[in-house]
């Protein structure tokens, strides 16, 4: 079970755009952006995070993907997903693909966001990757369900 989480993770990373953001370096006077391999939705005004996270996870269940946990801290909340099926298949294909696995989605600062996948999935073979990106499609249609408060 495990490595289907893990193999869930790396799909629903593989595909999302890079997005810029700004490291906060307390002491600095300035603050540089980076790139990291993150995947970002705004929640819209009218939409709580709590309702953002109430959708993604019914989106979820709509969409076949396993809610595997939910970590809850003050001020975020990750929720790891999984296609087990997906997961199993690119886990046996590759194992060290299990540090995608399961794919995480977490909500901060009125923030959707979850890993960009695409470079990894490039590197598969044609129909892994076609597994992959599936998983990752569905991953964006809940985080767009999260961002908008469609239950």
């Amino acid at each position: 079970m495990n490595m289907i989480r893990n193999i869930v993770a790396v799909i629903l990373l593989f595909t999302l755009s890079p997005l810029t953001v700004f490291a906060d370096n307390p002491g600095s006077a300035t603050s540089e952006p980076r790139q990291q391999p993150v995947i970002a939705l705004e929640i819209a005004a009218d939409v709580s995070e709590e309702e953002a996270i109430e959708a993604m996870i019914s989106k979820a269940g709509e969409l076949n993907l396993v809610v595997v946990a939910v970590h809850n801290s003050k001020y975020v909340t990750s929720l790891e997903l999984c296609a087990p099926s997906i997961a199993e298949v690119l886990l046996r294909f590759d194992p060290t693909l299990s540090v995608y696995v399961p794919c995480r989605v977490t909500v901060i600062d009125r923030k959707i966001m979850t890993l960009d996948f695409s470079n990894v999935i490039q590197k598969l073979p044609p129909d892994l990757q076609k597994l992959a990106g599936s998983v990752v499609q569905r991953v964006g249609e809940i985080m767009h369900a999260g961002s908008i408060g469609e239950f």
